[in-house]
């Protein structure tokens, strides 16, 4: 694989448990923003979610720790009243 693809790809962890982020190249703009993912488990299997751009979608790590929140809660209502 190239640099290019290594780097697009690199996981920086962010200073929330279960979010990250990727730094790609800007949508309509000149330089980089941050993509943010989050970690969480359902059924057992972890999962990776793509939540936004930081301008394109104007996301944050605290947004995007809220949705990881929200993610959680849905697994364990389904857990607790199947």
């Amino acid at each position: 694989m190239g640099a290019f693809y290594r780097r697009f790809y690199e996981k920086i962890q962010d200073e929330i448990s279960g979010v990250f982020y990727r730094e790609a190249e800007r949508i309509g703009g000149r330089g980089k923003e941050k993509i943010f993912y989050i970690l969480f488990k359902k059924d057992g299997r972890l999962y990776e979610e793509k939540v936004g751009r930081q301008y394109a979608d104007d996301m944050t790590d605290a947004r995007a720790a809220r949705i990881r929140a929200e993610r959680i809660e849905e697994t364990a209502v389904k857990t607790r009243n199947p």
